[in-house]
């Protein structure tokens, strides 16, 4: 589930912006307006093709600049090629806008006939002020935490009245592994010994390969 909302959004945010060119969605919640806004993308889209080869010869400039930009433009068809092949990139906005459609649906089917454990909650505000001041007031000490008892967090700050909650401020949307959040701390160490087994295996059998090249 997680992983289907996470997907949504990044491609929500992909459209809004290929969209951009032709008109402005304050809502790409609304099925309706998105709908409009694809489809007169895509009649604008063919239309300037219409008109590419209209018979006028390009400027002298024009021509230099396309010279000059041309292996970027040759190596930005590439990488388009190779993550449309690979599923990452849709080819045009009404496949991505169908695409998004499917996710939704899946998840819709998911909130309906699965029941998930929430791992974290995330609230936002409309003013960093209003932030700050919720973070002040929730704010308790680790050993509040651990032990479920009050020491200097007011009453009011309690979660029914009978729970302390770990607040704190949360990271950038972007730098949020998402699909990690349900991770327990045992999960976490062991992770980070694999890694270190790893990179201190790799870095042995440098040490012992390093004076046979030599």
């Amino acid at each position: 589930l997680l992983k289907n909302l996470v997907q949504r959004r990044k491609d929500l945010k992909l459209l809004k912006t290929l969209l951009s060119e032709t008109c402005e969605l304050s809502d790409m919640n609304d099925g309706a307006a998105v709908d409009a806004a694809v489809t007169l993308y895509m009649e604008q889209k063919i239309e300037q093709d219409a008109n590419v080869n209209d018979g006028q010869p390009k400027s002298v400039f024009k021509q230099f600049a396309a010279f000059i930009f041309l292996p970027f433009s040759v190596l930005g068809k590439i990488l388009h090629f190779i993550r449309r092949k690979l599923g990452h990139l849709p080819t045009e906005p009404h496949q991505l806008w169908g695409r998004i459609q499917s996710i939704t649906q899946s998840i819709r089917l998911m909130q309906e006939f699965e029941v998930y454990k929430a791992s974290a909650v995330y609230v936002t505000f409309e003013t960093e002020q209003a932030q700050r001041a919720a973070l002040k007031a929730l704010n308790a000490g680790r050993f509040e935490v651990w032990t479920n008892k009050r020491v200097h967090l007011e009453g009011f700050a309690l979660f029914r009245r009978n729970f302390i909650l770990d607040i704190h401020e949360a990271d950038e949307p972007d730098t949020c592994r998402w699909c990690d959040l349900d991770s327990t701390g045992a999960e976490r160490i062991i992770r980070r010994i694999c890694s270190l087994v790893v990179t201190f295996g790799m870095t042995l059998l440098s040490i012992l390969t390093l004076p046979l090249i030599r």
